[in-house]
């Protein structure tokens, strides 16, 4: 008998093979609009943080799309689900040249928006996202 997380992580492994091409067609389409990122990113950070490892084969694709809706528009909903990919798989160094790549692409846009006069006032949230991505 499978305890609680794992049950939760095998429910969440399965459902996501269905719902990754829903989520990721939602972010190509939806990637600029704040609010359905900011949902779209606290699904995705329930499924890593249920999964644990078993989202490693969503990882690759779901960085790209996450750089590339920052890219477009910096939403602070990204910089937080690109925390928890750090949190979660940071330690893998298999995965190190991978989240370099998107944490290099994440600070460059970062810091170019929050150069901008009156950026840390005007986008605070970006600016304490981006920090604690870096603490991490």
């Amino acid at each position: 008998r499978l305890g609680r997380r794992q049950a939760l992580a095998v429910a969440w492994a399965g459902s996501m093979a269905g719902l990754w091409p829903v989520l990721e067609a939602a972010m190509a389409r939806h990637g600029t609009e704040e609010d359905v990122m900011e949902d779209l990113c606290l699904v995705v950070r329930s499924a890593i943080k249920a999964m644990g490892s078993q989202f490693g084969g969503y990882l690759g694709p779901f960085a790209t799309a996450v750089v590339n809706c920052f890219l477009q528009r910096p939403l602070s909903c990204l910089l937080y689900v690109a925390t928890t990919i750090v949190s979660s798989f940071g330690r893998d160094e298999t995965l190190a040249p991978s989240l370099c790549d998107m944490l290099a692409a994440l600070a460059a846009r970062a810091l170019a928006v929050l150069s901008a006069p009156g950026a840390l006032v005007e986008r605070p949230d970006v600016a304490n996202e981006f920090f604690e991505l870096l603490s991490r």
